[in-house]
C-alpha cells in the first residue's frame, strides 16, 4: 500500500476517534459550567478557538519560507468562525466548543489528504469529510437517552469544518508534504451528488423521530446512495482516496438505525 494511502486512512481514523472523544467531553463542560458559571463557561469556547488559531498562525510564521499566507481564506475562516460561535443555543454555551474541535479536526484531515491533492480540491475534500464527521458527532449523541440530535448543531460543526479547511489553506499547512506520484481520480459530480442527497434525506427527519429504535425506513436513502456509488460509478479507486473516505463515512451511518434496535450503548 502506498504511503499516501496509509496516511490518509490513519489520519481519517484519528479524526473519527476524535469525534468520539469530543462527544465524551460533556462531563468536562458540565464541570466548567458549575465552576465558572454561565458567563465564564460561555467565554471558554471563544478563548479555545482563538488560542488554536494563534498557535497554528505563530507556528507558520516561525517558518519564514512558508510565511506567505493566503489572507482572503484566513478572513473567510474568521467570518465562518464568528457565525459558528453565534449560532449555538445560548442555553447551552458549551456547544460553542465544537468550533475549535472541528477546526482541529479539519487540520487532521488536511494532513491525511495533503499527499493526494492541493489547493481547492484539498479544501473541498477536507471540508466535506469534516461535515460528514459533524453529522456522526450528533448521531452518536442521539444514542444517549439524555442527549439529542439537532440540525443546528450539525450546521455549527459543518461551518467549523469549512472554517478549518479555509484556515488550513490560508496558513498553507502541510504544503511542503510531497504529493502522490499520480493524482487521485476525482469522482463524477453526479456520484457525489447522490451521496450528498442520501445523507441529507437521512438526516432531515431525525429530530422528529424521538422514539427508539429508529424506524428501518431511515436506511433507504443511505442504502440507495451506497448502491449508486459502488455499482453505477465505475471510477477506479485506491484505498485511502479522499472522496471514497467521505462517501464510506456517509454509508456507515446506516448502522445507527441498526444500533438502536440492539441494547442501548451508553455514552457518558
Amino acid at each position: 500500500m502506498h504511503r499516501a494511502q496509509i496516511e490518509s486512512l490513519c489520519y481519517s481514523l484519528l479524526a473519527l476517534v476524535l469525534v468520539v472523544v469530543f462527544v465524551q467531553t460533556i462531563g468536562v463542560w458540565r464541570w466548567l459550567s458549575e465552576e465558572l458559571g454561565k458567563s465564564g463557561s460561555t467565554l471558554v469556547p471563544f478563548l479555545v478557538a482563538a488560542f488554536l488559531l494563534m498557535v497554528v498562525f505563530v507556528a507558520r510564521l516561525r517558518r519564514k519560507e512558508q510565511s506567505q499566507f493566503y489572507w482572503l481564506y484566513l478572513v473567510a475562516a474568521l467570518v465562518l468562525v464568528g457565525i459558528a460561535l453565534y449560532l449555538p443555543d445560548s442555553r447551552f454555551p458549551a456547544k460553542r466548543i465544537h468550533v475549535a474541535e472541528f477546526m482541529l479536526l479539519a487540520f487532521v484531515l488536511r494532513r491525511g489528504f495533503c499527499r493526494w491533492s492541493s489547493g481547492v480540491p484539498l479544501i473541498v475534500m477536507t471540508a466535506v469529510t469534516g461535515i460528514v464527521l459533524g453529522a456522526h458527532d450528533e448521531l452518536i449523541q442521539g444514542l444517549h437517552p439524555e442527549r439529542y440530535f439537532g440540525h443546528r448543531d450539525i450546521v455549527v460543526d459543518g461551518l467549523s469544518a469549512i472554517a478549518g479547511a479555509f484556515a488550513g489553506h490560508g496558513l498553507r499547512l502541510y504544503d511542503t508534504v510531497p504529493k502522490r506520484e499520480e493524482n487521485w481520480i476525482r469522482p463524477p459530480w453526479w456520484a457525489l451528488a447522490a451521496v450528498a442527497a442520501g445523507l441529507i434525506v437521512f438526516l432531515y427527519p431525525l429530530p422528529g423521530l424521538r422514539e427508539a429504535p429508529l424506524p428501518w425506513w431511515t436506511l433507504t436513502p443511505l442504502l440507495t446512495a451506497a448502491f449508486v456509488w459502488t455499482v453505477l460509478d465505475r471510477t477506479p479507486r485506491s484505498a485511502g482516496d479522499p472522496a471514497s473516505i467521505a462517501a464510506w463515512l456517509v454509508f456507515v451511518m446506516a448502522f445507527y438505525p441498526v444500533v438502536t434496535h440492539t441494547p442501548a450503548a451508553i455514552f457518558q
